[in-house]
């Protein structure tokens, strides 16, 4: 029997057992497997298979296609360029097909250059947009902040609006790349930019108001930090007058905040004692015309960590599975962990809160009623040394790549300089191993080093996983940018 004439649909369950090498090497055979391997549904397949089910991000895609309205080659580019973009991406020792500069200006007098203290890229944009903050130090204080918008497409990058202020407290980029709105500064007041094609940034509203340090930005939602007292507060910029404040009686003085997600039905916050979530049912639905003073909102839920925590971010990650049962997604925590001592720990912590499967999201969030399983768990350590007062920082993608700068440099430099730009795949634990009951520890060391800096002078990070571009920020004002794509 001739093996080409079964039907597509056999050809269609092997080609699930085949890699993509594989299958493109099997087009080369004859001319029946060259038409069948070129055909919209064996493609269609792959990417469904190996691409999205797998939550591989792709590079170079318009959101504004929709998938079932590509043809045979189009699916077969994205599928491709997904997996050699992960596999590089995820590699002991990836190569950037491009590395770009941006050098800072001096001062007039040239002995003076700002340091960066900001990067972002702004989502839902194809990574073309970055937002950097640099402060200028002179004698010791801050003299001016500057917020620049950076065309990254423009070879070489070119730089589209600047803000500058001599106050400064919080930038924050809009999480819902859909929205109008894609920044919000304050410097003193708060400020909320839209930005045109050119990337121009325009100025839309402004609410005189100093005592605030951004924290997060989500929709038409800016959560802050009161100046006075460190306690947590929540803004619609659309209505001002239904702002509230965030109030843990577990936690009664209020610590440092890391992070915030903030989602249409409840808010988390990730701090240096604990992790609070917190119902905004009442923010939602505030009645302006009510004239009501301004409302305290107790957390429903709260945990205690063990230890105090030096820094963290908390990022929802992307999940094909969750978005078609129309679910909550997984929540990926990457902390890093104080001690006695007046240094964090050498160990970086990945902890994961898996949605809540009893949860109805037509009821309040109550401690009956939790949209993720409490407490997070903790699901692996990773090794992250980093020397006494040196500078770290980490980011955390959508897609689980973990990227951080530590010192972990001893093989290629003297013990007392470099830095070390590492990373490593996060590992989702599937929602019914019932994580919330038992934490899953393992201890691994970074998979990818993205690269090394003698001078130690990284200090921000950014990412875009989707389109494989990393930027590095650094204290003499530099800007690097990595691209893997």
């Amino acid at each position: 029997m001739n093996t080409v004439a079964l039907p597509l649909e056999i050809f269609l369950h092997i080609f699930l057992y085949l890699s993509i090498e594989d299958i493109l090497a099997l087009r080369q055979t004859c001319k029946d497997f060259q038409a069948m391997t070129q055909s919209r549904s064996v493609w269609s397949l792959l990417y469904q298979t190996y691409v999205l089910e797998q939550d591989i991000p792709t590079p170079q895609i318009s959101n504004e296609r929709p998938i079932e309205s590509m043809a045979a080659h189009d699916l077969e580019g994205m599928t491709i360029r997904s997996l050699r973009l992960r596999n590089k991406w995820t590699s002991a020792f990836p190569l950037a097909a491009r590395k770009t500069t941006i050098m800072s200006q001096p001062t007039t007098d040239g002995n003076h250059l700002p340091r960066v203290i900001g990067l972002h890229l702004l989502p839902g944009h194809g990574a073309r947009w970055l937002i950097s903050v640099h402060a200028l130090h002179i004698g010791g204080q801050v003299v001016v902040f500057t917020v620049r918008n950076w065309d990254l497409l423009a070879n070489p990058p070119i730089q589209t609006s600047c803000l500058t202020s001599h106050a400064f407290s919080g930038l924050a980029i809009n999480a819902q790349a859909e929205q109008p709105f894609v920044l919000a500064v304050q410097r003193p007041h708060l400020e909320i930019y839209s930005m045109d094609a050119e990337g121009i940034l325009e100025l839309e509203k402004t609410f005189p108001d100093h005592r605030r340090r951004l924290l997060a930005f989500a929709g038409s939602t800016v959560v802050f930090t009161a100046n006075n007292n460190g306690s947590l507060g929540i803004m619609n910029v659309d209505d001002p007058a239904t702002e509230a404040s965030l109030f843990n009686p577990a936690n009664p003085q209020p610590d440092e905040c890391h992070s915030v997600f903030v989602h249409a039905d409840f808010l988390m916050a990730l701090r240096g004692k604990t992790f609070e979530i917190y119902d905004l049912f009442i923010f939602r639905n505030a009645d302006p015309e009510l004239g009501e003073p301004q409302r305290t909102l107790e957390a429903v839920a709260c945990h205690k960590w063990q230890w105090r925590l030096d820094s963290g971010c908390l990022v929802p990650q992307v999940s094909h599975s969750a978005a078609r049962h129309n679910s909550l997604p997984p929540i990926y925590i990457l902390a890093r962990f104080g001690s006695w001592f007046p240094w964090p720990v050498n160990i970086l912590h990945h902890i994961q809160l898996a949605p809540n499967p009893a949860y109805n999201n037509s009821l309040v969030v109550s401690q009956t009623n939790l949209p993720y399983i409490m407490p997070p768990a903790i699901i692996q350590t990773i090794a992250s040394p980093i020397r006494l007062f040196s500078i770290t920082h980490m980011v955390l993608g959508q897609y689980g790549s973990a990227v951080w700068i530590d010192t972990h440099t001893e093989d290629y430099y003297a013990p007392d300089c470099g830095q070390r730009l590492a990373g490593y795949c996060l590992k989702h634990v599937p929602d019914d191993s019932d994580i919330g009951a038992s934490e899953i520890q393992q201890t691994t060391v970074a998979s990818t080093m993205f690269d090394l800096n003698e001078q130690d002078t990284w200090v921000r990070l950014a990412i875009d996983e989707a389109e494989g571009r990393l930027v590095t920020g650094h204290s003499n004002g530099k800007i690097t940018i990595y691209d893997y794509a």
